[in-house]
């Protein structure tokens, strides 16, 4: 993908010698832009790819950490239970956190 920057980058640089040139070498020159083009349009499809490729680990990633916090939930809620469940060990109905 950097190459393909540079490219353009040089691309870019290149032009703006052209009031410079005679017609030959314009010639040449115009036959190189549309080759810079090219490679331009390829850089930025690679681009495109990489984006679709890293919003896919995104989607991933997101998923996860949903799936984490369900599980955190749970586990938080199994340590509460338990705790709550330890405090009235000696007595009925104290341990138990749900409302009466």
């Amino acid at each position: 993908m950097a190459d393909g920057k540079r490219t353009l980058e040089e691309t870019i640089r290149r032009h703006k010698t052209i009031s410079r040139m005679d017609s030959s070498q314009k010639a040449e020159h115009g036959l190189s832009i549309v080759e810079d083009i090219e490679n331009s349009r390829e850089f930025v499809h690679e681009l495109k790819e990489e984006i679709m490729r890293m919003q896919e680990r995104v989607n991933k990633m997101e998923k996860l950490l949903a799936q984490l916090r369900c599980v955190v939930s749970v586990e938080t809620w199994e340590m509460i239970s338990s705790h709550g469940a330890s405090l009235g060990k000696g007595k009925e109905g104290e341990g138990d956190l749900s409302p009466s």
